[in-house]
């Protein structure tokens, strides 16, 4: 069950993901630093939330409540 709330996690945060990266690029091929910096700033805030879900399913933790829905 672990895994099946990881995959949704990673699908729903895919999209967010993948527009910080084209907004990345773009702001660095214009030379454009302020939106190269928020850009970043949305990618962390986006790759978070999947990268904190991995980490816990590959060591074989349950997700945090929060995640689960409250089921341990």
């Amino acid at each position: 069950m672990t895994w099946v709330i990881v995959i949704v996690i990673c699908a729903v945060f895919a999209v967010p993901i993948m527009m910080s990266m084209t907004m990345l690029i773009g702001a660095v091929r214009a030379r454009d630093w302020r939106h190269g910096a928020f850009a970043l700033v949305l990618l962390v805030l986006f790759g978070l939330p999947p990268a904190n879900a991995i980490d816990h399913a590959l060591r074989g933790e349950p997700l945090p409540r929060s995640v689960s829905g409250g089921r341990m």
